[in-house]
């Protein structure tokens, strides 16, 4: 299962594994202040290996982004991207799209 799928809304409600979305941004918030490490989110979420990918793949694409204005801007299209995908208002490439994934 692919982290996305993760933090996806389940039509049934909410099932053993999901993430919630404020919960997700707020970690990855404070992952880039240095206030956590990713190993923390990692144990945080119980994340599997794949979820690990996804997570790395998140980093990179925040680390090469190089004015604090644009990292700001990230974390922003994180959470409300992240609502609009868990909600089911955009698809998975949409949310992909968006973070410039």
């Amino acid at each position: 299962m692919a982290l996305a799928d993760r933090i996806k809304h389940r039509v049934d409600g909410v099932s053993y594994g999901d993430i919630p979305i404020h919960e997700w941004t707020a970690a990855m918030t404070l992952l880039a202040l240095g206030e956590i490490t990713r190993q923390d989110v990692v144990d945080t979420f119980s994340l599997t290996a794949a979820d690990e990918t996804g997570l790395d793949a998140l980093i990179a694409t925040y680390t090469a982004l190089s004015t604090k204005a644009d990292k700001v801007e990230w974390l922003n299209k994180l959470e409300c991207a992240g609502i609009f995908y868990q909600n089911g208002v955009i698809t998975e490439t949409k949310y992909k799209n968006i973070l410039g994934l």
